[in-house]
């Protein structure tokens, strides 16, 4: 064994218990690393935070299901604060049923989820989560809905691109559907631009990749940039069908060009009949 005089055995000590002192913050901090993200309750929520906690929810479990799914594209929502102050002025009625009238300069139409709770421990993120876990209740082959999933499709439908939601705490929220009230209850309104759920349509395509139709404007590798602009083949008349063996014609070449096969590999739509489910 070495004998160190005493001064540098004491340096050496020092060392040592320097170096387990940093071994030891180390691992403490791999474990916060790895722990459950504390989340913030409704109650307990900032605007600032709310309107960040809730879009980040939303394009966290649209690239999950962009993912999941293989969505051949998706886009990446980002806040907008008309889309915002419209679901704040819905949120502070405090009456749960869905609004009327709903318009935006920028947006053909408007989507729109609403949400109610008196729970004290809900956050935005169950809010969210609550919405999509309808999924369990929409058929993809089908394109129907065994109970409610009309939440979950408007959270996921891929050419949704712009959010903006609103949060009130009401004394008392009046439920029209059942005549009932909830008391000491946050509700939850979300508007989207474009709006989603038209019927007939399904909330995304499959494909073969993710991101297969902005495969140069993907971020995340799963959602397209909210400013990219997919290219769109659609019918613009009910009854294209009927029309299939004329499909020379200028007129129905320019207004049914998915009757007529004509979309080659862009985004095909179907009817736009402006109907929504």
């Amino acid at each position: 064994m070495v004998n160190f005089p005493p001064n540098k055995r004491r340096i050496l000590q020092e060392i040592e218990a320097l170096l387990m002192g940093k071994k030891e913050l180390a691992l403490k901090d791999a474990d916060a690393e790895h722990s459950p993200q504390k989340r913030t309750t409704l109650g307990s929520v900032s605007n600032s935070q709310f309107d960040t906690d809730i879009l980040t929810e939303h394009n966290r479990l649209r690239k999950e299901e962009a993912i999941t799914e293989t969505a051949s594209y998706m886009f990446k929502m980002a806040h907008h604060e008309g889309l915002a102050e419209m679901a704040q002025t819905v949120s502070n009625t405090c009456i749960f049923e869905h609004s009327t009238g709903r318009s935006h300069p920028d947006f053909s139409w408007i989507g729109e989820n609403l949400y109610v709770t008196n729970s004290t421990s809900a956050t935005v993120e169950s809010v969210v989560q609550s919405w999509y876990n309808e999924k369990a209740n929409f058929s993809y082959t089908h394109n129907n809905c065994s109970d409610v999933c009309g939440h979950y499709t408007q959270v996921v439908w891929a050419d949704s691109k712009y959010l903006g939601c609103g949060i009130k705490f009401c004394s008392s929220v009046f439920i029209p559907s059942s005549s009932k009230t909830m008391s000491n209850a946050h509700m939850v309104t979300c508007h989207y631009g474009p709006g989603g759920n038209y019927n007939n349509k399904l909330p995304y395509e499959v494909g073969s990749t993710t991101c297969e139709e902005c495969p140069n404007n993907c971020t995340d590798t799963a959602l397209c940039e909210t400013d990219f602009e997919i290219q769109v083949c659609e019918d613009q008349y009910s009854n294209c069908a009927d029309f299939s063996a004329y499909c020379s014609h200028p007129t129905i070449i320019e207004g049914c060009p998915v009757a007529c096969n004509l979309c080659s590999k862009k985004k095909k739509r179907g009817i736009n009949n402006g109907s929504r489910k």
